[in-house]
């Protein structure tokens, strides 16, 4: 089995990359949240998908309709006591050409990388759609 990352600095270093985040501070604090939690999902995704790809980087080709793409497939919970009034509880992932509404850069090479992705980043789904 293979060992995935789940954590942002460990995705980083995996990279061989700063963990400085992007200059965000323009935005309301709201906003900050969500693109900072995009940008650490993309990166922990980035580096998993290479380790689901043997050590070689790996983007979903859209063109390919053959290509497996897998995403994570969340219940959204309306939740008053939670930030943004829900919550997300995983719910399997989805192999499918069209997908989730995160769109292809968030899509992962394997099931296997799917399944962990929806359950150990459970957070920072959240906060992109918070």
């Amino acid at each position: 089995m293979q060992e995935f990352i789940s954590k942002y600095e460990d995705a980083c270093a995996f990279l061989k990359r700063s963990t400085e985040r992007p200059d965000v501070s323009q935005y309301s604090e709201k906003k900050q949240r969500r693109l900072n939690a995009d940008h650490d999902l993309e990166t922990i995704l980035e580096a998993n998908n290479m380790i689901a790809n043997d050590g070689k980087p790996w983007e979903a080709n859209l063109a390919d309709t053959n290509e497996m793409k897998w995403y994570t497939w969340h219940r959204i919970i309306p939740d008053a006591g939670a930030s943004g009034g829900f919550r997300l509880s995983f719910g399997g992932s989805i192999c499918d050409a069209a997908g989730a509404n995160l769109g292809a850069r968030h899509a992962a090479k394997t099931k296997a990388l799917s399944d962990f992705m929806g359950r150990e980043c459970m957070d920072l789904y959240h906060d992109t759609k918070s």
